[in-house]
C-alpha cells in the first residue's frame, strides 16, 4: 500500500461532527452538513472599497451524494434560502472551503 492509498483511505473516512461543530444547511435544496468559518473576512481590495466574505466548509461526498456539481467562482449556489455568489473554492482531503462574497449577490 502507498502513501497516496493511506490518504484515500483517510478521505474517505473524514467525517463533519453535527453534535461538535457542524451544522446542517440546505445546498440547493439538499441537506448537507457545514462548518462555517468563525474568522470575518474583510478586506480592501482598493482604496475607499471594502469587501467581505462568509466561508462555509463542506464534503465533497455530501455533493456526491444528491449528485450536486461542486461550486465554481462566480455562479450561485442556495445555501438555506439565500442565493449567494461563490468566490473562491479550494479542495483538500475531500473537504471544499467555499467562500461566498458576502455583500454581492
Amino acid at each position: 500500500m502507498s502513501l497516496f492509498d493511506d490518504f484515500e483511505t483517510d478521505m474517505q473516512d473524514t467525517f463533519f461532527n453535527p453534535e461538535e461543530f457542524a451544522f446542517e444547511v440546505l445546498w440547493n435544496g439538499f441537506p448537507i452538513l457545514a462548518v462555517p468559518e468563525e474568522e470575518k473576512n474583510i478586506f480592501n481590495p482598493e482604496p475607499g472599497v471594502y469587501e467581505s466574505t462568509d466561508i462555509y466548509n463542506i464534503m465533497q461526498s455530501d455533493l456526491d451524494k444528491y449528485e450536486l456539481e461542486k461550486p465554481e467562482p462566480e455562479t450561485h449556489v442556495v445555501v438555506d434560502t439565500k442565493s449567494r455568489l461563490v468566490k473562491s473554492v479550494y479542495e483538500k482531503f475531500g473537504c471544499l472551503k467555499v467562500e461566498f462574497y458576502r455583500n454581492r449577490y
